[in-house]
């Protein structure tokens, strides 16, 4: 009866099918949103962004409506009316339901005394006075724009740009009451701002196809969607494995590295989707039911460091240039790695596959680190080989850089267009 199986079971992989069960039950998915509001704005959230498709179709209910001393909720068909009451901040608990799933959603509402400005770090944000100045009348004089606040300035740079409006650069996560004083007239006005700095969890999708595997067809598709909604939360590197199809072009690109990879997260076949090293989906089920909402649970983790990187292009080898800058002690073993991939490769596969997506190209990786210190900085250059058609005009290929677990396969960040941060200059 085993050889029986086993007998089979070489059958079913040769034709690209899945031998791993489906779950019954699939656990709840669930997702985290945040929102800010001003006292007295009222805020407009479709349900439909919340759940991801027709709430027509499914049950919303709320089972903690928070504190509603700071903002009171009003339910209109497909439509939530936030309406900020006090300063504070509230979480509301709400459930949606339909015939597949059971979906639990946190809506976290700030309500902020000032006008607030929402700054990634790393990246430029660029506000215009009258944007924060509504309740003065009169002409504003920008070159009288004076920053007033006693406070140091511990999480952004800002400068008064061309006189004219201001700009933020996040060098760390944190929010903080900025105080500025203007000139109107002969009048000088005190006013202020709520900045807040943050770190965009960018989340890792790494997944293991094949050009003869049928069932890794709707996976690739569906992953594709999530990039596609996600965006810059998330990048996505996929590795073809030999099997079970042999003969995959892409995976005869750049074997050694496949199998490293394959090997680190202990995969038999394919399709498999990892996500952040930690989540390890198997099988066309498993992925499809599971991948999005991990994907979501990843990015409400706040993150513990910056990654930025830069590459050069030096005779037949990619020089790439990373800096990590901690915002908390990180006890354990990491690396950094850095991928070429390549987009939208044409091939005609057994699968009836066209066009194949980010693909793995070449890797490699740092010495390993005991661990990375609150606040410093930490630099390091990795080498890749160029592949064929490799430039940098060339939209078709891109960096991507992460810090890994050694012990564990966490990956703590990834990026793949985060320049390092600029050193802090105080206007």
């Amino acid at each position: 009866m085993k050889a029986h199986f086993f007998i089979l079971s070489i059958i079913l992989i040769c034709l690209g099918c899945e031998l791993i069960p489906e779950a019954m039950d699939p656990p709840a998915d669930e997702s985290v949103r945040k929102d800010y509001l001003q006292r007295g704005d009222t805020l407009d959230i479709p349900i439909e962004s919340l759940v991801y498709e027709n709430s027509e179709n499914g049950t919303f209910s709320f089972k903690e409506l928070g504190d509603t001393n700071i903002v009171s909720i009003i339910q209109q068909e497909s439509i939530l009316s936030i309406i900020g009451k006090e300063f504070g901040s509230t979480t509301v608990t709400a459930q949606f339901s339909d015939l597949e799933k059971n979906l639990i959603i946190y809506l976290n509402f700030t309500v902020l005394e000032g006008f607030p400005v929402f700054v990634w770090v790393g990246e430029e944000s660029v506000i215009f006075p009258e944007d924060f100045i509504e309740s003065i009348e009169g002409e504003i004089d920008s070159d009288s724009l004076v920053l007033s606040s006693d406070e140091d300035l511990y999480s952004f740079s800002w400068k008064n740009e061309n006189n004219q409006n201001l700009v933020f650069t996040g060098m760390s996560p944190g929010t903080q009451k900025v105080l500025f004083s203007v000139l109107v007239g002969t009048q000088v006005y005190d006013v202020f701002l709520i900045v807040e700095t943050s770190v965009r969890q960018v989340v890792m999708g790494e997944v293991f196809t094949n050009v003869g595997c049928n069932p890794c067809v709707p996976v690739n598709h569906e992953l594709d969607e999530i990039f596609e909604e996600q965006n810059i939360n998330m990048t996505i590197i996929r590795y073809h494995w030999n099997s079970p199809d042999p003969t995959d072009p892409m995976y005869h690109y750049n074997p050694t590295d496949v199998e490293l990879r394959w090997n680190m997260y202990n995969i038999l076949f394919c399709p498999v989707a990892v996500i952040n090293g930690v989540y390890v989906r198997i099988g066309q089920g498993q992925i499809q039911n599971n991948a999005h909402g991990d994907i979501l649970n990843e990015n409400t983790i706040n993150n513990e460091l910056y990654i930025g990187h830069t590459s050069t292009l030096v005779e037949d080898s990619i020089i790439v240039d990373v800096e990590i800058r901690p915002f908390t002690t990180i006890n354990d073993l990491v690396r950094v790695w850095a991928v070429v991939v390549e987009d939208s490769i044409e091939y005609e596969a057994y699968n009836g596959e066209l066009i194949h997506m980010q693909v793995m190209r070449d890797l490699n990786f740092t010495d390993e680190w005991n661990s990375l210190i609150k606040d410093a900085l930490y630099t390091s250059r990795i080498s890749l080989l160029t592949p064929v058609g490799y430039s940098a005009e060339n939209t078709f290929f891109y960096i991507i850089t992460m810090v890994q677990s050694v012990q564990t396969n966490r990956i703590y960040q990834s990026n793949r267009f985060h320049y390092p941060l600029p050193i802090p200059v105080f206007y």
